[in-house]
């Protein structure tokens, strides 16, 4: 095993040597790099070289942590986080929902279309549920819900009952809130 190198503990107690051959590697790099030696540490500031952008780095100390010329406090991060509209932002303006107005004279249309639409909506329920086919249906399937005759008994009748009372429940509850959104 090779004994060459230093150990992390003499760095800090004795000061850096340089070979002439290293302090000459690393004026060549700079002189590659167009970096003079003498100046101390220069950094490029624009045109940056090595990009195709031609932006250069703001010089100015970044304050965008800032809230006007103060850091922020634990109460502005609460106050952030709790507040749903954030009126504190200079450029942030709130969304206010525009109001319809609708002059009503008397019985218009939509006053007329919104006192129809349940009722309307029940007629056609118990259209459906009064059609032939789903008597025959229900007696196929629950033979038991049938009279000698081939009618629906007290049960077959509550079954349909209970049907339109489930159709009506599902438009209400589902199809019309899917429709209007």
């Amino acid at each position: 095993m090779a004994t060459a190198g230093t150990l992390l503990s003499d760095l800090d107690s004795r000061p850096p040597v340089l070979n002439n051959k290293d302090d000459d590697l690393v004026n060549k790099i700079l002189a590659d790099m167009n970096i003079p030696m003498s100046g101390g540490n220069k950094i490029i500031q624009s045109p940056n070289p090595n990009t195709t952008y031609p932006v250069a780095m703001d010089p100015s100390t970044a304050t965008a942590h800032m809230i006007g010329k103060d850091y922020p406090t634990a109460a502005d991060f609460s106050n952030a986080m709790h507040t749903p509209n954030f009126t504190h932002a200079p450029y942030q303006h709130q969304m206010q929902q525009p109001t319809i107005v609708m002059e009503t004279k008397g019985n218009s249309y939509m006053d007329i279309v919104s006192q129809v639409k349940q009722p309307l909506l029940v007629a056609i329920i118990i259209f459906l549920v009064s059609l032939p086919a789903l008597s025959v249906l229900i007696g196929y399937y629950f033979p038991v819900l049938l009279r000698l005759g081939g009618d629906l008994n007290m049960m077959g009748i509550a079954v349909k009952s209970l049907i339109g009372g489930f159709l009506f429940w599902f438009i209400q509850k589902v199809l019309v809130p899917l429709m209007v959104m």
